[in-house]
């Protein structure tokens, strides 16, 4: 008897399961239309980041023996041969770190215009990382930024890179190496 309700349960619950994977529960052969279904594309991109100008040395101050900076705004360059992130920006960064080591964390924004005029839009990027020294006067600092385009061609885009920023004296020139990708749905 035991056997019979393990088998009669066993087939109850697959049967279950068969309607539950179904995206039309009341007809499950019928075909998903495939036109409703985009193909996702994604976009290799490499770019070295530097900057430009300062615009704003915004606030700094010492606390509790760190530095403490906020709504520091920067002119950056990407060069890129990808005409998407071939482009220049603007950069506002906020910054905690220690007074001595300059080790600490680091966020903020970018707004990236892309030079080529057929391409239009902007990214609008956020970012952080934290800085390590990695030498006598030189630290090293990952960026991690996540963005997506506004208008024109890139409207709809996603960008997802990291950008490994090294720089020799605190708060001078920089160079960064981006790696990433842009992804999109295309039909």
């Amino acid at each position: 008897m035991s056997i019979t309700k393990f088998l009669i349960a066993l087939l109850a619950f697959v049967e279950i399961l068969m309607i539950g994977c179904s995206d039309e529960p009341q007809l499950p052969v019928t075909p998903i239309d495939q036109g409703t279904l985009n193909k996702v594309t994604i976009i290799n991109i490499t770019a070295l980041s530097y900057p430009t100008a300062i615009i704003d040395p915004g606030e700094q101050h010492i606390a509790d023996g760190n530095l403490i900076g906020r709504n520091v705004i920067i002119a950056v360059r990407w060069d890129s041969e990808n005409d998407f992130v071939d482009a220049n920006g603007i950069l506002t960064l906020n910054y905690n770190v220690d007074a001595i080591t300059n080790e600490g964390q680091w966020w903020g924004t970018l707004t990236l215009t892309p030079d080529e005029p057929a391409i239009g839009g902007e990214w609008d990027i956020t970012w952080n990382g934290r800085s390590t020294k990695t030498g006598e006067s030189e630290w090293t600092l990952p960026l991690h930024m996540v963005g997506h385009g506004i208008g024109g061609s890139i409207d709809g885009m996603h960008l997802q890179v990291t950008n490994t920023v090294v720089y020799h004296q605190p708060f001078g020139f920089w160079l960064g190496n981006v790696d990433g990708f842009i992804k999109y749905n295309s039909k």
